[in-house]
Formats: C-alpha cells, sequence, structure tokens
C-alpha cells in the first residue's frame, strides 16, 4: 500500500490553518465607532455624566486593547437592550488610553494610579487649561453605572467583565442587566425588568435569597 504523498499532508495543513484563521484574522486592530456611546472629553465631564435627570453609563476603555476590542460587542449589547426600553440613560465612554480618568466624582473599587503632572496634549486644551490623569489598573474595560442626581459611580464588578467571553450561554451577560437594573433609578427600573432574560435572572436571585434565609 502505497504511502500518502506530501501534497496530502501539504492539504491537511492547509485546510487546518484555513480553519483557524478567521479566529485571529477577523479580531479588529482597534475598539470601532459605537452606535450608542458617545466619545467623552474629560473636560465635560462632569456636566454631561452627573445629572439630576438621567442615569448615565460610563465605559473606559483602550482603543487597541485586545481585551477591549473582544468585549466591545457585550457592551454595545447592553447599551441596545437598555436604551431600546428607556429614554433615562445616557452613554458614555473615554478612552483611557488617551485621557486616562476624570479626578472628579467617586470611582469606588477602582483601583489606579494618579499623575500629579495636567494632561494637555490628549485634550488638545490650551496652556494652562489641563487636566490631573489618572491611569487604572485594569487590563479589561470599566464600567461604571451613576443613578441621577449621584455623583458616585458603581462600578461593575471585574469578576463579570473577566467572564463575559468565556461562557457559551448568556448567564453572564444577563449579569450586566443585572446589575443595571439594581443601580438604576425606578424610570429605568419598570421598563428594564421586562427583558427576559433579566426578569429571570432576577427571579432566581430572589428564589436563592430566600432559600438562604
Amino acid at each position: 500500500q502505497a504511502w500518502p504523498s506530501c501534497n496530502m499532508f501539504v492539504g491537511l495543513r492547509a485546510i487546518l490553518f484555513l480553519n483557524l484563521m478567521p479566529q485571529v484574522a477577523c479580531l479588529p486592530s482597534h475598539v470601532g465607532p459605537s452606535k450608542y456611546y458617545k466619545e467623552l472629553d474629560l473636560a465635560a465631564f462632569g456636566k454631561k455624566v452627573f445629572q439630576k435627570e438621567k442615569d448615565t453609563m460610563v465605559l473606559f476603555y483602550r482603543g487597541r486593547s485586545e481585551r477591549s476590542i473582544v468585549l466591545n460587542p457585550f457592551f454595545e449589547r447592553l447599551a441596545a437592550d437598555v436604551k431600546k426600553r428607556s429614554k433615562h440613560v445616557d452613554f458614555y465612554r473615554v478612552d483611557e488610553a488617551q485621557q486616562g480618568f476624570p479626578p472628579k466624582g467617586k470611582w469606588p473599587g477602582l483601583d489606579k494610579t494618579s499623575n500629579p503632572q495636567p494632561t494637555e496634549s490628549a485634550l488638545g486644551n490650551a496652556p494652562g487649561d489641563g487636566i490631573a490623569m489618572a491611569t487604572s489598573l485594569s487590563e479589561n474595560p470599566i464600567l461604571f453605572y451613576v443613578n441621577a442626581s449621584s455623583v458616585k459611580g458603581e462600578m461593575l464588578p471585574p469578576n463579570l467583565v473577566a467572564n463575559l467571553d468565556r461562557k457559551q450561554d448568556d448567564d453572564h451577560y444577563h449579569a450586566l442587566l443585572a446589575f443595571v437594573y439594581v443601580h438604576s433609578n425606578w424610570r429605568v427600573q419598570r421598563k428594564l425588568i421586562k427583558h427576559k432574560g433579566l426578569k429571570k435572572t432576577v427571579k432566581k436571585a430572589s428564589s436563592d435569597a430566600k432559600t438562604d434565609l
């Protein structure tokens, strides 16, 4: 019986390569434009984020970070689901690699390194108008939810962000919705709870809590 030809092995390698290639090649080189989040300049941060009438969702990311690129579709989906059901939430995002974190406001749970020197080049401000910059220590994007009339941003638990792309089902995504639901104002809650996946998650959490009593 004849041995398989070298051409056969070459062909098998080519098939294997072509099957694996899309997983690598399809990853963009940077986070693309958002349909829902407005890019926010730190100079206008306080005025836009801390409102009295609306909640705000603020996403801090790095435009060329692989984790930001991979997880971006989940945050787009989250904004789409919330926006579809409520007009009382505004969505913003900040490219941390360019601007860092705002010095104003309270961001519990955020590990950051402070830069005492004002940064001007990233903002394009005139000399003397620089804003102090802080940089997070997180590898993953960071999401904060700010309830109306509050200056305190509630941070999405890092473990939820880290596990978003590691499960085949929607359990972790529905946990994101539950995070928004818990910290949102009543106008948002009464609309958002109509989401089937969220309703199931909230019901299960309530049942588990009763069992633990």
